[in-house]
């Protein structure tokens, strides 16, 4: 699956879409079959690859991107990746296909229409994922990378479909996230905090003028955020660039 995923990542540019679509299926029966979840994530990888090249390859508007093979298969792909996730006890596993996830929304587009009732319950079930009653060193280590990833793929799904296919779920999407951005992060870097603040972003590029009544809750987190010190210096006074 590493070799797969290297040859789709170098060269997926000249390989024909059918070959394409000739080798996801066997990465996606694995995915589904295979009772080894390290196996389950290397053919998870090529997935990815592929989509996340994709996505770099086409622009929005471009007719190929419109009718690529893989495009059509889509609904394929989401719902054998999602239920596998679910149905796994690996939080690595979850994580991964999570990401895999967000790569093929972010190429699906408009064409993830269809599945906005699907996968939005689908990102909600992780969202809500405490973990396991006894913890261990899977699921401390990666649970708050799956919820992450699972706000990653309900907010840039809320940004490729739009408001109106959206709508039934974009106030409870805009209030989990103005919530969860009151409480107190250790720092800037936080991870969970740059995965709500893109989400943020998403979500007011799919609600435009719906999202103004989350302002009063969000703003002063943003206001916070950019008041932060930063590392650069000011030079009062200088005449030539050479002097710096």
């Amino acid at each position: 699956f590493q070799a797969v995923a290297e040859l789709l990542s170098n060269c997926i540019a000249d390989i024909s879409p059918k070959l394409q679509m000739d080798a996801l299926p066997v990465c996606l029966s694995t995915c589904k079959d295979s009772s080894v979840p390290r196996v389950q994530c290397d053919a998870l990888f090529p997935i990815r690859i592929t989509f996340d090249k994709l996505l770099a390859e086409y622009e929005p508007e471009d007719p190929e991107r419109q009718h690529t093979p893989l495009l059509q298969d889509i609904a394929a792909l989401i719902s054998t990746i999602g239920q596998a996730a679910i149905d796994s006890e690996y939080y690595f596993f979850k994580r991964d296909s999570l990401q895999t996830m967000s790569a093929i929304i972010s190429v699906g587009a408009e064409h993830m229409v269809p599945f906005v009732d699907e996968l939005v319950p689908l990102f909600h079930t992780f969202l809500t994922n405490t973990g396991p009653t006894s913890p261990n060193k899977d699921s401390t280590q990666h649970l708050p990378f799956t919820l992450n990833y699972a706000i990653e793929c309900t907010t840039i799904l809320a940004s490729v479909v739009g408001y109106e296919p959206f709508k039934p779920f974009a106030a409870g999407v805009a209030d989990f996230i103005a919530t969860e951005l009151q409480k107190d992060f250790a720092t800037w870097a936080d991870t969970r905090l740059k995965f709500l603040l893109r989400g943020w972003t998403c979500m007011v590029d799919c609600m435009g003028d719906h999202a103004v009544r989350y302002l009063e809750a969000v703003m002063p987190k943003l206001l916070q955020l950019a008041s932060l010190n930063c590392d650069l210096e000011r030079l009062e006074e200088f005449k030539t660039g050479e002097e710096l």
